[in-house]
């Protein structure tokens, strides 16, 4: 998730600081009219490549495409996650380098694949006496890197830029060979999926990322089982709402956690071509919305999970999801045609200065 020191870094360098570090161009704000195909990618080519720039660049991988705590030496895939949002600005930017990005922390993830589908984990020294994960941890990490793994190739795939662009060739079969080791993973996810919902039943944030996993390997590879039990985890999650319109987290609400769901929602939607799951993800944003100061700060006084003394993950206190707010409001912006979204994203990381 992105942190204050993080944006401060994003936000004192200029677009074209930032298009000289990362390559990754940015192109003229595009039509907000309604959305012509029902293709992931096509949905995704709509986005305020404003926005789709600050989360690429947070979450750029280093020269070997390690990612976050993956980058001082490899630990595990659930530290990839984030790496969609490389996939998601190479569309709406139509940029060829943003998508080299994304091929190469995709590839460095498969990289650590075992045969049975799972991924290597390596402890790092220093966190050695935190003890070994539990097969539900192991399980839910892989299931973390795959939701968004799984949400940038299913744009890719849908994507009239990148179906159309011969320059990207290249790259493009770069990513067919990875794709033929997604089948293994699906099916570990699958044997895996009774202890997830076991451990993340109280968690709808959680049981949305299982559920982005399995529907968009299920999507790829044409797997129906896959799917259906992605809508059955959709409903276990969405059956989980305040009348307010928040995801409930911990028996209350979570302005962080429940950024986290919205914008998985919004994806799940556009995938699904749902009304319903769209309709129920831009009421839960609207909630967000009234934890948002005028200043862009995402207030989280009175949350259950993420607060000054709440859960901690790797020895160290959890910070708000300011990236997945960001992601809720630009994916809200193409799905209500409003600018009022891109605006509202622009004041909370500008807070984050």
């Amino acid at each position: 998730m992105i942190r204050r020191s993080k944006v401060v870094k994003l936000l004192a360098a200029s677009a074209i600081a930032f298009q000289a570090s990362a390559g990754i161009s940015d192109v003229a704000q595009k039509d907000s009219g309604a959305v012509e195909s029902n293709r992931y990618g096509d949905t995704i080519a709509l986005l305020p490549a404003s926005i789709t720039q600050v989360l690429a660049q947070h979450y750029r991988s280093n020269g070997k495409g390690a990612m976050g705590r993956n980058q001082p030496g490899y630990f595990h895939v659930r530290f990839q996650m984030g790496l969609h949002h490389l996939a998601h600005h190479a569309i709406a930017a139509q940029s060829a380098i943003a998508l080299t990005q994304f091929v190469s922390a995709l590839k460095y993830a498969f990289d650590h694949q075992t045969r049975d589908g799972n991924f290597e984990l390596i402890i790092p020294p220093e966190l050695s006496e935190q003890g070994q994960p539990s097969s539900p941890d192991l399980a839910s990490g892989v299931a973390f890197f795959m939701s968004s793994a799984g949400s940038g190739l299913l744009a890719i795939q849908t994507s009239v830029w990148a179906d159309k662009t011969i320059d990207l060739k290249p790259l493009l079969e770069r990513l067919s060979v990875i794709e033929k080791r997604l089948a293994p993973t699906l099916q570990y996810l699958f044997e895996q999926r009774h202890l997830l919902e076991a451990a993340d039943q109280r968690a709808p944030n959680r049981l949305l990322i299982n559920a982005t996993a399995l529907m968009t390997l299920g999507q790829l590879l044409r797997d129906v089982e896959a799917c259906n039990e992605a809508r059955r985890l959709i409903a276990i999650a969405t059956n989980q709402i305040h009348a307010d319109g928040y995801f409930i987290e911990g028996g209350g609400y979570d302005s962080s956690y429940n950024g986290v769901a919205t914008a998985t929602l919004l994806r799940l939607a556009i995938m699904e071509n749902s009304a319903q799951l769209q309709g129920i993800a831009l009421r839960a944003l609207d909630w967000q919305l009234t934890r948002i100061s005028d200043h862009g700060e995402i207030l989280t006084d009175g949350n259950t999970r993420v607060h000054a003394n709440g859960e901690a993950f790797l020895g160290r206190p959890k910070d708000v999801d300011v990236a997945h707010t960001l992601e809720a409001l630009a994916l809200a912006s193409v799905d209500r045609a409003d600018r009022r979204y891109i605006n509202i994203a622009e004041q909370v990381y500008r807070y984050y200065q």
